[in-house]
């Protein structure tokens, strides 16, 4: 072809291949199987990947809310979705498969109890583990007699669907045993479950762990071999939707599918680095005669098998002794070959490939590694973060409104409104403070100012009253708890006439018995009140003439053993004080 602008002829040259036609792209996933395997394969070979959309199911699965319901009813439910059905770890197992495949499907399961009934007598009932059964074709017979009529006979079966709420589960089906018709003009599907043979052959073979609890519709699928269709309401399904033109059969596509190519490219690097550490780390070194000496050859007429010998000796004699001294029969050349491994390692292009694969996956790289600059910045990140990952938010929320609406038909209790609390980042700290003011200046309702806090003014205002009465009855039995004391310290005190005295003006009590018949008797005091208590009835029983003291002691000994034995041990302390003071002044004088 003539040039017109040089006026030369100009060479016709191939099209250039399409910048879309890589290596990566003659692995690309191909069928929904296929994109299951390629989902699998890069969560348990890339652990950076796994921790990655792990970590962003962990940060959004916040405290469940139940709303809708109050008091012992709202406790009731608390205990079960954490205690019984372990809803938190569900919802992140759930957060996980979706991350994971971009697709999740799962079904409320009750176990059944399965019982077996003699077909003759029609009386003799019991669980399936109690008969010595034989299972073909769908059918139980018994290998003996029946122990009510004494006859072979087949075996009716009897099933109870167990209302306990100890045996509901959440099931998150195998994406692989699950196909589904979509309809591309209304949305709706329709969900087959095909049974693995690893199942059915257990079923078939009557295996009793299988029999006792598989609701029977699955039995039925194991004997037919055809897949079973299963109720629209009983499976809910959360999917990662692709672009309207993908035609994925109506699953969802995992977010791994638009990072193919980089996932690619880092584990191409992995291999890489892989390889050089196994083949170019370590050197291949030898030992050869050193020919460089002049022009005069050390090995005339020198036995090449000795030399080898010798050498191999001074090698395995150095393995031993590093700081031994050898000599050798001619001089030798140490030679190294490869090694260059640790030049050839390109750790900058790999970790440039995981900040690309995290960035293309929604998971900033700030946020995975914790090298947030400060406080403002990672904000700023986290709010992007959280908009860009709404819909595994709003996927959570109908999958605990729809585990409210199951469970509450099985357990037949008050709906309640299952959701999760709100994410905070730092930045909501700022628009905190803003709220308060507004409220302390009468420009907003203490519940709006309070709502990002999941705080009900109202009902904090009750608690602080409660909280004031509370306070006041403590304080107010302390009171009564400290006179109750000083009373029966005097009380012990007290001489004969004056026990009488106080006896007669209380009701005619016996002289002396006024030991235990206080509050004092039935009221527990601290060990320190008691010390003190022990410590200041000693000091005044030491002032008292002897018979006195004797009495009072008796009394209190038979109403307050610890205490009494508490105030002889600080009687002792005092008589052991006091002559050492006596000692002291003597030596003085």
């Amino acid at each position: 072809m003539q040039s017109q602008a040089a006026g030369i002829n100009d060479r016709i040259s191939s099209s250039f291949s399409s910048p879309w036609l890589d290596p990566a792209g003659d692995h690309l996933p191909s069928d929904w199987h296929s994109v299951l395997r390629f989902c699998e394969k890069l969560w348990y070979m890339n652990g950076i990947y796994a921790q990655a959309l792990t970590r962003m199911a962990a940060y959004f699965v916040t405290k469940i809310k139940i709303d809708d319901v109050e008091g012992t009813e709202k406790e009731r439910w608390g205990e079960y979705i954490e205690q019984d059905l372990g809803l938190t770890k569900w919802t992140i197992d759930c957060a996980r498969n979706y991350n994971a495949y971009g697709d999740v499907k799962v079904s409320p399961m009750a176990k059944i109890t399965r019982l077996l009934r003699c077909g003759k007598c029609r009386q003799q009932i019991a669980p399936i583990r109690e008969w010595d059964y034989k299972f073909e074709r769908g059918k139980f017979a018994t290998m003996g007699r029946c122990p009510r009529c004494k006859q072979n006979s087949n075996l009716e079966r009897v099933d109870y669907r167990s209302t306990d709420r100890k045996k509901i589960h959440l099931h998150i089906w195998n994406p692989y045993t699950i196909s589904l018709k979509h309809n591309e003009i209304t949305g709706s599907n329709t969900y087959y479950y095909k049974m693995p043979s690893r199942i059915k052959g257990k079923i078939l073979s009557g295996d009793i762990d299988m029999l006792e609890d598989t609701p029977w519709e699955f039995v039925e699928c194991a004997m037919s071999g055809k897949p079973l269709m299963l109720y629209p309401d009983s499976i809910l399904h959360l999917r990662d939707v692709p672009l309207a033109g993908v035609n994925s059969g109506g699953n969802g596509l995992p977010r791994a599918m638009s990072n193919h190519r980089q996932a690619y490219l880092m584990q191409a690097y992995k291999r890489l680095n892989m390889v050089m550490a196994l083949e170019y780390s370590a050197p291949l070194r030898s030992l050869s005669v050193d020919d460089s000496i002049g022009n005069v050859d050390p090995t005339m007429g020198a036995d090449f098998g000795d030399i080898q010998n010798k050498l191999s000796a001074l090698i395995a004699d150095w393995k031993r002794d590093p700081a031994a001294i050898h000599i050798s029969p001619v001089p030798i050349r140490y030679s190294a070959w490869g090694g260059e491994g640790f030049n050839m390692v390109r750790h900058e292009q790999q970790r440039v490939a995981m900040e690309e694969l995290l960035t293309g996956l929604g998971v900033p790289v700030d946020f995975f590694v914790g090298t947030f600059r400060n406080e403002r910045a990672a904000g700023q990140t986290l709010r992007l973060m959280e908009r860009s990952w709404q819909d595994l938010v709003s996927g959570l929320n109908m999958a605990l409104s729809w585990v409210a609406d199951v469970t509450s038909d099985l357990l037949g209790w008050t709906k309640p409104k299952l959701s999760l609390e709100s994410t905070t980042t730092s930045d909501n700290e700022y628009l905190h403070r803003i709220l308060l003011d507004l409220w302390a200046q009468n420009k907003v309702s203490g519940r709006t100012a309070m709502r990002p806090l999941d705080i009900d003014p109202i009902e904090e205002q009750k608690q602080l009253i409660q909280e004031t009465v509370d306070s006041q009855e403590v304080a107010d039995r302390a009171k009564i708890r400290q006179d109750n004391q000083m009373q029966n310290i005097q009380q012990f005190l007290a001489s004969p006439e004056e026990q009488q005295q106080q006896a007669a003006a209380g009701g005619g009590g016996a002289p002396g018995s006024a030991v235990g018949t206080g509050p004092m008797a039935n009221t527990p005091i601290r060990p320190d009140e008691l010390m003190a208590q022990a410590q200041q009835m000693a000091e005044q029983l030491m002032a008292q003439p002897e018979p006195q003291r004797r009495q009072a002691l008796a009394n209190l000994r038979r109403e307050q053993e610890v205490l009494h034995a508490a105030v002889l041990r600080e009687m002792d302390k005092l008589r052991s004080r006091l002559g050492t003071e006596a000692v002291n002044s003597q030596s003085q004088q």
